[in-house]
């Protein structure tokens, strides 16, 4: 481990974009995904709240850049445009 860093909240899941140098961590209450610059790992760069609480689960698809989130309890799933940070649509699973 090189760096430990206080969060909002419990974390759930964490991805890693090799082109940008960043970690995202679902973090369940408050409902928010925290981006942690790997070249700077001592501090929190931006955080952008996710669309529903407790979110559970998420990935990266590296060529369009979308987080995808999945929360179970509510059988649905959203994709985040993280660059925007904002909800680009929602779907049932």
């Amino acid at each position: 481990m090189r760096a430990e860093i206080p969060v909002s909240g419990r974390t759930r899941w964490a991805v890693f974009e090799p082109d940008a140098q960043a970690f995202y961590v679902n973090i369940a209450d408050p409902a928010e995904i925290v981006v942690v610059d790997a070249r700077k790992p001592q501090s929190i760069a931006p955080t952008f709240a996710v669309p529903s609480i407790g979110p559970h689960g998420l990935d990266l698809d590296l060529d369009s850049h979308r987080l995808f989130q999945i929360k179970p309890s509510q059988a649905a799933r959203a994709a985040i445009e993280h660059g925007d940070e904002e909800e680009i649509w929602r779907t049932s699973v």
